[in-house]
């Protein structure tokens, strides 16, 4: 492990390494777990030696806050020379583009809404306003320069290459991205330009419009006669979603937030930091402006009323994001607020379930004071009363057949509740219902495990299915004509036309082969040529789906997975809810068995000394069993 030293002479080894540029590496600290060590891959020269110096002596709490500004410097201990600095430590942020761009949305982001992008955007203001406050500039603004939490948290990284100035001294910055780099100074070798406040406005207001326009570049817009480049557009401040777009002749492109879905005052602080104005020297919206203006939009958003995940301001009345979708342009926003599917613990819950134990099996219970074969004995003396009696005395009194009816029918009657009892007993008191309430348990948990493969297929099932539409206006951008392919002269373009083959589109094999005498090397060149063409073939599905489909499967997915997350959430009360029920209606059943019991040997006793002393002495009878199961017996003299 290597290890350099700090302006203190304290040790900091190095650990893992975290990322890797062109100037260096970044690394964990060993000894430091609340910073990391960039090393550079050269070792700095004196004048940027004394840059990171003056930032280490320029540091405050407030930098610390919104950057990852230079805290100390690491020296190497043999030589002494500067070898990098320890900075504050990064967890769980992305790069800004990851959120504003929609692709990149759905998988680092997928339940942002426009809300949480407008309070981003307002972070990522002040954050500039505090580095301008404190007399620096950042000069080289771009996507990959500011990082973003879960938690709308900005940082900005990469400090070491701001412009600063310490003690009379001016330290710059000598690179930029152009698509953020002010009109102004595009095309000019920056290595010797003096950054300015103005500068890096217009680099925010770029990062801000794409943060609220769904990764739109201001500038990026179309013109009905002719292609115009962004770099072009924004060095002639053709804003394209302004008024001097408007004027131009340039659009947005399709599908796109119009500016007056913002506030009229966001509205007005794009028009100024991308106007013609601010190019010949107007001043452009300062940082502190857009904290305020950004701050009273969040303020205004209000949800659609048709669909969740739809925040906008409360200006029309009207979505625009629904605007969007209506006319055939995709989604831009994916889970309605809170609906992380990361945010169930299904390792946590599956332990819960695990916890709740079967109350396993139970016998039926037995009477406590009379044994259970007087049911059967007192049943089949019954019958031998009846048979004897019906030979004597039942055919001459009434009475006594009404008696006997009636005490056979309440003996029947209290076996029949019997019955029902024990089959109350069978279905309720085992374990049979917990433990099909487990298996259902486990088919969920299985499922959701399966979720994303099966989410993913059902993605890739849409996907194709818009591909396809999509290819084919494409590959008519490809006409015969300029194919350059050898044999393929006017006179046969002038064949292939006739037979609806112009472009790349219409080539198949079978239209190719229908071609009476068709030369067959020609045919393997038309083919090889819509092959290269094919391949050129983009297709982004986030932006390709219309939103109405990709809205209508991620719906139906989301009730899925929150169908399962819910049942799986719950998995523990309701087993816990299956065993305490199980065991209460034990209790219950059980003493309703032994009162019935009870009832009935009393019942049948009292038969069987009744109509013993009437009938005098009674012939011997075989018992069968009865409800509760006894041996045969003999009722005898």
């Amino acid at each position: 492990m290597r290890s350099f030293c700090d302006l203190q002479g304290l040790e900091a080894g190095l650990g893992r390494c975290l990322g890797q540029g062109g100037e260096g590496a970044v690394y964990a600290v060993a000894n430091r777990p609340q910073a990391v060590a960039k090393i550079y891959a050269r070792r700095p020269d004196d004048h940027a030696s004394r840059k990171l110096s003056a930032m280490v002596q320029l540091g405050t709490e407030e930098l610390a806050a919104i950057s990852a500004w230079p805290q100390n410097l690491l020296h190497d201990p043999r030589t002494g020379d500067v070898v990098g600095f320890l900075m504050p430590r990064l967890d769980a942020h992305h790069e800004i583009h990851k959120l504003y761009g929609p692709a990149d949305r759905k998988l680092a982001f997928p339940d942002a809404g426009w809300g949480f992008l407008t309070r981003v955007a307002r972070n990522l203001a002040s954050a500039f306003d505090a580095v301008h406050r404190h007399g620096h500039v950042i000069g080289d603004v771009n996507q990959g320069n500011v990082v973003v939490s879960r938690k709308a948290t900005v940082r900005l990284i990469d400090c070491d290459s701001f412009q600063i100035t310490h003690l009379g001294r001016m330290y710059p910055c000598r690179v930029g991205v152009p698509l953020f780099t002010a009109p102004e100074l595009q095309g000019r070798k920056l290595d010797g330009v003096v950054r300015t406040l103005e500068h890096d406005r217009f680099g925010l207001a770029v990062l801000v419009f794409q943060l609220l326009f769904m990764g739109r570049h201001p500038f990026a817009g179309r013109h009905p006669q002719r292609a115009i480049p962004v770099e072009t557009a924004l060095r002639e401040g053709l804003f394209a979603f302004g008024r001097e777009g408007l004027r131009s002749g340039v659009t947005p492109p399709p599908y796109s937030l119009w500016l007056r879905d913002v506030t009229p005052a966001v509205a007005d602080l794009f028009e100024r930091a991308f106007g013609r104005e601010a190019i010949a020297g107007a001043p452009r919206p300062a940082a502190g402006d857009w904290v305020t203006a950004l701050e009273a939009l969040e303020a205004r958003l209000v949800t659609c009323r048709d669909d969740p995940r739809h925040a906008h301001a409360h200006s029309n009345g009207s979505c625009p994001w629904c605007r969007i979708e209506n006319d055939g342009g995709p989604s831009f926003f994916f889970l309605p607020p809170g609906a992380d599917p990361q945010a169930f613990d299904l390792a946590a819950a599956w332990k819960s379930i695990e916890a709740v134990e079967s109350p396993g099996d139970a016998a039926l219970p037995t009477a406590r004071s009379v044994p259970a074969s007087n049911e059967g004995l007192a049943t089949a003396a019954l019958r031998a009363l009846r048979e004897m009696l019906g030979d004597v005395a039942l055919r001459s009194s009434s009475r006594l057949r009404r008696e006997l009816a009636r005490e056979e029918q309440e003996i029947a009657g209290c076996l029949g509740e019997m019955g029902r009892l024990e089959g109350q007993w069978a279905e309720l008191c085992g374990a049979r219902r917990f433990a099909a309430k487990r298996r259902e348990l486990e088919d969920a948990k299985a499922l959701l495990a399966r979720l994303p493969a099966l989410e993913n297929a059902e993605w890739e099932e849409l996907a194709s299915r818009f591909r396809d539409k999509s290819l084919r206006p494409f590959l008519q951008t490809f006409p015969l004509e300029f194919a350059r392919i050898p044999g393929l002269g006017p006179a046969e373009l002038g064949r292939l036309a006739s037979r609806g083959i112009a472009t790349a589109a219409d080539i198949s094999p079978e239209a190719l082969m229908a071609l009476r005498g068709i030369d067959l090397e020609l045919v393997r060149a038309l083919l090889l040529f819509k092959g290269v063409a094919t391949r050129a073939f983009r297709f982004d599905p986030v932006v390709g789906i219309p939103g109405r489909d990709s809205k209508q499967l991620g719906e139906m997915q989301l009730r899925r997975r929150a169908q399962l997350v819910k049942k799986l959430q719950s998995g523990a009360i309701e087993l816990s809810e299956v065993r305490r029920q199980t065991i209460a209606w034990r209790e219950v059943l059980g003493r309703g068995l032994q009162d019935k019991r009870a009832q009935l040997a009393e019942l049948q006793g009292h038969a069987v000394w009744t109509w013993t002393g009437r009938a005098g002495p009674l012939p011997t009878v075989p018992v069968t069993s009865g409800s509760a199961g006894s041996s045969a017996r003999s009722v005898g003299r």
